[in-house]
């Protein structure tokens, strides 16, 4: 027996866990922007680095609060965590792997950590055998191309290179093609009159072309094996709709969640780990000690995940401004300049030193780049959290005259 919810697709971000969040909740019907979804579970304002700045400082933190801030979305997020260390893991597997089916049965949207690599993706379906998933790694690959491609696509040019790469597998690109920045690190190329889009990003010294996340493809994972990979980490759930809060109640529930995760919580950060100012520490040591001849590609994953975060911590107190109204949306205004301060500057980080096309090693002009944006991003992002301080104050001091 197998079922599969072919409308469950998956969203494409550098957070992985909001890119499944955000595909199961537009599978329920919930059409929030991505800014609301981002900045309502707090995770625009989340800044975690490991204190050498390797790629496990974006998902290495206690994120339930996540999940449960997600409540304030009008869904409600279940799942099953556990470790292969606890022993009772192999029990942990049984009911993810129940629980999972019986969601799917009912026709609700799953999600899960580490079906491929150690991401989030959603999980469409089940088979006799195990899960049936879609996210990171699940597009159909088309064909891959020489590096010209890529450094065309990278100008936004639908070049000579681009156009007998596509003509040569049978896809002439006649109309008007265009580009735009996907999720995880990839590009995505739109021909105006051909079926749907097309993701690229170098690998392996070539262009990988694959078809977008919005057609039918999908990978498989054994469930006795969920969890049983390089982290060690059992998770899965499922969403289901539930009541919404009032926007007040949400804006000042994320708030209350950013100022707290910025001041380095031990129940939220794990030991080594840094958040808010601290965090910032973290990453400019770490790009200041970084080896001349070494792979940054930590460093640069915590730009690409950070980046995008901030990029999000504006557009979510602008809105979130247009909802409330009055003094506090004022305040929550005026506290997006500098989260766009923030943004910008770690944008300028990520275009230095991008995840898909970075160059090995850290020469000086580089690194001293990086730090120049680092260090602009952290003024500013204190600045930001000063803002975010005095508008939840006075949100709370309201909440408590009601």
């Amino acid at each position: 027996m197998s079922v599969v919810l072919n409308r469950l697709k998956y969203r494409n971000f550098w957070v992985t866990r909001l890119g499944a969040l955000k595909a199961c909740m537009e599978f329920l019907g919930k059409k929030d922007s991505d800014a609301w979804l981002f900045g309502a579970t707090g995770h625009a304002f989340v800044l975690n680095v490991a204190p050498d700045g390797c790629s496990s400082g974006p998902t290495a933190w206690n994120c339930d609060m996540i999940t449960n801030l997600a409540h304030n979305l009008g869904v409600s997020v279940n799942a099953v965590n556990g470790w292969t260390t606890e022993h009772d893991f192999a029990l942990k597997q049984k009911i993810a792997w129940e629980n999972t089916k019986r969601a799917l049965d009912k026709g609700l949207p799953c999600y899960g950590w580490e079906l491929g690599i150690p991401e989030f993706y959603t999980i469409c379906g089940y088979n006799e055998h195990g899960y049936l998933y879609k996210g990171i790694g699940t597009p159909t690959l088309q064909f891959t191309a020489d590096m010209s491609v890529w450094e065309e696509i990278l100008r936004g040019e639908a070049g000579p290179q681009l156009r007998e790469a596509f003509a040569s597998q049978g896809i002439p690109l006649a109309g008007q093609v265009t580009f735009g920045p996907g999720g995880y690190g990839d590009i995505v190329i739109r021909c105006e009159g051909a079926e749907g889009e097309y993701c690229a990003f170098p690998m392996n010294g070539q262009v990988q072309i694959h078809d977008d996340y919005s057609r039918h493809s999908e990978g498989h994972k054994p469930w006795e094996e969920l969890g049983n990979a390089s982290v060690g980490w059992l998770h899965a759930g499922w969403l289901e709709l539930g009541a919404a809060s009032d926007d007040f109640t949400t804006v000042l529930e994320a708030l209350e969640f950013a100022v707290e995760f910025a001041a380095n919580p031990p129940k939220w950060v794990m030991p080594g780990y840094k958040s808010g100012l601290p965090g910032y520490d973290n990453w400019i040591h770490a790009v200041s000690h970084a080896p001349e001849n070494d792979d940054p590609q930590g460093l640069a994953y915590n730009g690409e995940v950070w980046a995008e975060c901030r990029r999000f911590a504006g557009a979510f107190l602008e809105e979130a401004a247009d909802r409330i109204g009055g003094p506090a949306g004022a305040l929550l205004r005026e506290a997006a300049v500098p989260y766009q301060e923030v943004a910008a500057s770690l944008a300028r980080y990520r275009s230095l030193l991008p995840f898909f096309g970075r160059k090995p090693g850290m020469p000086e002009e580089l690194r001293r780049e990086l730090l120049q944006a680092l260090g602009n991003a952290r003024k500013a992002e204190e600045a930001g959290l000063a803002a975010l301080k005095t508008a939840y104050g006075t949100m709370e001091a309201k909440l408590s005259a009601r």
